[in-house]
C-alpha cells in the first residue's frame, strides 16, 4: 500500500482568480483593495486610528449601504457602524452574516452549485481572516486548522 502525506497546509490553500471571482460574486465589500486574496498587511487596525483620511470605525446606527473598504457591522466595541476592513471585527461580522445567509442547494443544477461554492469559499476565507493576529491569509489559514469547528 502506497500512502502518502496530506499536507495540512496545502489543503487550506486557494486560488486567488477563483476567491477574488467568489468574493465579487457572494460578499461586494470583498472587492476593496483592502481584501482582495490573499492579503498580507502589518497589523490589524485600531479603531481610532485613520487611514486614507478617514477613521477606522465610523459611527451609523443603520446599514446605509456599500461603504468602499468598510463592513457595516451590527456588533463591535463602539456599537453599530461602519469597521475599516483592516479590522478584525469586519471579518468576525461579515463571518456571521455569510454563515446565516447559505444558498439553498435544493434543485443544485450547475450554476445553482456554482453559487454554493463560491459562497463557501468566501465563507471559508473570511472565518480564515478571523483568526489570525494580523491581516494575512496564509497565517489566517494555519490558525484556522488549528480552531477548525470553533466560531471566531
Amino acid at each position: 500500500v502506497d500512502y502518502k502525506v496530506i499536507d495540512e497546509k496545502a489543503l487550506m490553500k486557494f486560488i486567488a482568480k477563483e476567491v477574488n471571482a467568489a468574493f465579487a460574486a457572494t460578499c461586494p465589500e470583498l472587492t476593496s483593495k483592502y481584501a482582495t486574496y490573499p492579503i498580507d498587511f502589518k497589523k490589524w487596525l485600531e479603531l481610532d486610528d485613520m487611514i486614507d483620511g478617514e477613521k477606522v470605525f465610523q459611527k451609523s446606527d443603520n446599514d446605509m449601504g456599500l461603504k468602499e473598504n468598510y463592513v457595516w457591522c451590527k456588533n463591535g466595541p463602539r456599537g453599530r457602524g461602519y469597521y475599516h476592513l483592516l479590522t478584525k471585527m469586519s471579518y468576525v461580522n461579515l463571518y456571521s452574516r455569510l454563515s446565516s445567509s447559505a444558498p439553498s442547494s435544493c434543485c443544485a443544477n450547475s450554476e445553482m452549485r456554482k453559487k454554493v461554492d463560491q459562497w463557501d469559499t468566501t465563507r471559508r476565507v473570511v472565518y480564515n481572516r478571523t483568526r489570525p493576529t494580523r491581516p494575512n491569509d496564509e497565517l489566517g489559514a494555519e490558525s484556522a486548522i488549528d480552531h477548525l469547528g470553533t466560531p471566531p
